[in-house]
């Protein structure tokens, strides 16, 4: 079922896409944030995914 489910969240290799993660950390609160950000660029409809 793992290599089904990295089938299903695959894409082409002919698509390009961007991916970038970020952290952030609040001393005063002692609390983490973990920012996450893609774009896949389609032919001329890029997709956004945060």
């Amino acid at each position: 079922m793992s290599e089904y489910a990295l089938w299903l969240l695959s894409i082409p290799t002919t698509v390009k896409l961007s991916h970038k993660f970020g952290e952030r950390f609040f001393t005063n609160i002692d609390t983490k944030q973990l920012h996450d950000c893609g774009i896949i660029y389609k032919y001329n409809q890029p997709y956004i995914c945060v």
